[in-house]
């Protein structure tokens, strides 16, 4: 792209989706200029994308009428964006999501010095990308995938995140289980920011229909891991799959004791992808909150400084 500006070559996103063709839904943006340049390279190709992500930028084009997503962000400090213009041209934009980062300016979007004109931010460079990255991330993971799960679950034998698959099986057959939302997904940062992970779910199996030798396998289809800190209670493993650092938890049937509770199975760390659970006594005997393994997956684009003890914490 000449002199590193959009406005100089606004069909750079030519070729680009072709490139990836494993890559199924498509999003486009741009900071300042960048957003209104990929703004006009949407409005001649509507089709190809679902949606638009404008950093501290408008949309002269009118896209109103076409059937796409918007995420507009900008800093609160910021000198540069003309408000009055954002405001003008703002019904130009479909399903509108706007989120005002408080004390970010708008050189803070990138990594390129101060820029002239622009508002003293309160709010570091580092803070205002790890801020939009979250906000990103949210927008786009926790919007694609499971949007449904939000408020019902599902039964499944065969879970696909987008950028990698989960499984179980029973004695290598394969097995259905629960998916839901997992209430714990909130993390927070060491000035009280709270934040968000792109997914967050629970996996539910439970363990009545079988017997003492029975082994149940839970698991990725891709992957390197391997074994965090884990919790009190928990076991986990964290990695990275494409864009994503991804975790997994289990209970930590070796910890159980000191908590005074007992499981009909035990958990192993089976491989660098995934659990086992092995049932050693009858699930019969015990109560509903030791016979269901309830299984934490979470992630987050890698992309963001804390991604990683983000999705360690929630999953221990």
């Amino acid at each position: 792209m000449p002199f590193n500006l959009a406005v100089f070559d606004v069909n750079a996103a030519d070729g680009i989706r072709e490139m990836f063709p494993e890559i199924t839904d498509w999003y486009i943006g741009g900071h300042s200029l960048g957003g209104s340049m990929a703004a006009a390279y949407l409005e001649k190709h509507p089709s190809d994308f679902k949606g638009l992500l404008l950093l501290a930028a408008y949309s002269t084009a009118d896209l109103s009428n076409e059937n796409i997503r918007t995420l507009s962000i900008y800093g609160s400090n910021d000198g540069v964006l003309n408000r009055e213009k954002y405001e003008q041209y703002r019904s130009n934009l479909p399903e509108l999501t706007e989120y005002i980062i408080d004390g970010g300016c708008h050189a803070y979007f990138g990594v390129y010095g101060s820029q002239d004109g622009d508002g003293t931010p309160t709010i570091d460079n580092a803070r205002q990308i790890n801020l939009t990255a979250d906000a990103v991330a949210k927008w786009v993971g926790g919007i694609k995938h499971f949007q449904s799960l939000r408020e019902h679950k599902m039964i499944t034998n065969d879970l696909d995140l987008g950028f990698a698959k989960i499984r179980a099986t029973v004695n290598n057959a394969a097995i259905n289980f629960e998916v839901g939302k997992s209430s714990f997904d909130t993390y927070q940062l060491d000035d009280g920011t709270e934040l968000h992970p792109a997914g967050c779910l629970e996996i539910i199996m439970n363990t009545l229909p079988y017997c003492i030798g029975d082994k149940i396998s839970v698991g990725f289809d891709r992957g390197a891991f391997t074994c965090d800190s884990g919790g009190e209670s928990k076991i986990n493993i964290v990695g990275e799959i494409r864009e994503f650092t991804v975790a997994m938890g289990a209970p930590d049937t070796d910890a159980a004791g000191s908590l005074k509770r007992t499981f009909p199975y035990e958990t192993w760390c089976s491989d660098s992808r995934g659990f086992e659970f092995h049932i050693t006594d009858d699930p019969e005997q015990y109560s509903k909150n030791s016979v269901d393994i309830v299984i934490t997956v979470v992630w987050e684009y890698s992309n963001l400084d804390c991604a990683w003890d983000m999705v360690s914490y929630l999953t221990s």
